[in-house]
């Protein structure tokens, strides 16, 4: 693997979100320079910040783009990179499909076709969800080859008759985004049987260190908001784990790691890597803020949370992290207080 990899952006995530700024972490920590195509240039200067500061001037190199559909920029930008690493998601939870869906599906296509006409790339990750995949609280098992139902698909573009609240239809919206961009990617494969091989990462629960405090997004900022007494974090964080099955952590540099074994492991090809480890609720979460600050004002907990009934295939998660240096993924409590003590600065121990 060459030495330079972009990583992708649309402004709302990517590179400078939680999860991008643990992938380009580890991918840099492993000694490989990034280029991280920004929409936002402030976000991309905190990147660069963070990362420069740590591993050197010429750690990454930004390029701007005002979409991830144009095409001459993201042909530009991808000159000369060995792989691509697609993080960018919309998690705006806006809850019109048109807005949501069919950007985010042409996105991937452009960027396939990008690196199509990109000799040098010899790698294409695509960063999934655990939208895609059935719900934790069904009883069934969940492997590298399980879908959700097309039924997410069909109920997002019937959205506005669905009468969900109105932070669900937006979970909906984005689920069904999600599945399509993925499948978009293994269609394109099949198709076009291009010279890159194709590899997806499918995050469950990111929380973690954030790769700088200004950077705060994605389920890792409702934690830290919890943690902070945000009253609207803390209420929306109770409603999507009510009502959208999440259920299994991934710390962020584990999931940095995998998208590093998605990139660079010569025998990780074609593969659909769920990224998973310890089942947990709403609750738990609580017990641990409360276990490092017992005099710390946290919301109620929930009664009659719903438990996890699905049993996730985590062998192949936890093989590719051992191979990278990591005997286990890590726990609830610790992916917590790093979460709490990146985003605060305030050291906590339990």
């Amino acid at each position: 693997m060459a030495s330079k990899l972009p990583l992708l952006t649309t402004g709302r995530t990517g590179s400078t979100g939680s999860v991008g700024g643990s992938v380009a972490t580890e991918i840099v920590k492993a000694g490989y320079k990034i280029r991280a195509l920004v929409r936002n240039d402030e976000k991309g200067r905190y990147l660069r910040e963070t990362l420069t500061n740590s591993h050197g001037a010429d750690a990454v190199e930004l390029s701007h783009t005002a979409s991830l559909t144009d095409r001459e920029a993201i042909e530009s930008a991808m000159q000369g990179c060995a792989g691509v690493v697609h993080v960018a998601s919309d998690i705006s939870t806006r809850n019109d499909p048109e807005e949501v869906i069919a950007p985010t599906v042409s996105a991937v296509k452009v960027l396939l076709e990008a690196a199509c006409k990109t000799p040098s790339v010899k790698r294409f990750v695509f960063t999934s969800s655990l939208a895609t995949l059935p719900s934790a609280r069904e009883e069934v098992d969940i492997t590298s080859s399980s879908w959700a139902p097309d039924s997410v698909i069909e109920s997002a573009w019937a959205i506005q008759d669905s009468g969900l609240p109105e932070e669900q239809k937006g979970l909906v919206v984005y689920a069904a985004s999600k599945i399509l961009a993925e499948r978009a990617c293994w269609d394109f494969m099949r198709e076009r049987a291009p010279h890159f091989v194709l590899n997806t990462v499918v995050p469950f629960t990111n929380i973690g260190a954030f790769v700088h405090p200004k950077l705060v997004s994605s389920f890792n900022g409702l934690v830290l908001g919890v943690w902070l007494g945000d009253a609207q974090a803390s209420t929306f964080f109770k409603k999507v784990m009510q009502g959208a099955g999440v259920s299994h952590l991934i710390n962020l540099e584990d999931c940095g790691l995998l998208h590093l074994a998605a990139l660079t492991l010569d025998d990780v090809r074609g593969e659909r890597i769920l990224a998973a480890a310890d089942a947990f609720k709403f609750n738990d979460i609580l017990d641990v803020m409360n276990k490092l600050d017992p005099a710390r004002m946290l919301p109620e907990s929930l009664e009659h949370e719903p438990g996890v009934k699905a049993s996730i295939d985590k062998a192949r998660c936890k093989e590719l992290l051992a191979r990278l240096g990591k005997a286990e993924p890590t726990g609830l409590e610790e992916s917590i207080k790093q979460a709490i003590t990146s985003g605060t600065g305030v050291i906590y121990s339990s």
